[in-house]
C-alpha cells in the first residue's frame, strides 16, 4: 500500500473482497430452496399486497377534498 500526503489507498489488493452477489446464492443452497421458489413466493406477495395498497389509496383519497387549481387571468 502506498501512502499520499497521509491517505492510504483503499483499493481492494487481489481477492480478498467477494462478490456480494454469491452470498445469495449460498443463502438459498443452505435454505433449500430454488430461485423458482423466490419468484413464486415474491408474485404470491405481489398479487395479495395490491388490491390492499390499491383499497388503502382510494380510502385515504377520499379523506382529501379535491380543490381545482386556478389560473389567475
Amino acid at each position: 500500500m502506498t501512502k499520499l500526503h497521509g491517505v492510504q489507498n483503499a483499493a481492494p489488493q487481489g481477492g480478498s473482497i467477494r462478490a456480494a452477489g454469491g452470498l445469495g446464492v449460498d443463502l438459498l443452497a443452505v435454505l433449500r430452496l430454488r430461485a423458482r421458489d423466490l419468484v413464486g413466493f415474491t408474485f404470491l406477495q405481489f398479487v395479495f399486497h395490491l388490491p390492499v395498497v390499491l383499497l388503502l389509496v382510494w380510502l385515504l383519497g377520499m379523506t382529501f377534498e379535491f380543490v381545482p387549481p386556478v389560473i389567475p387571468k
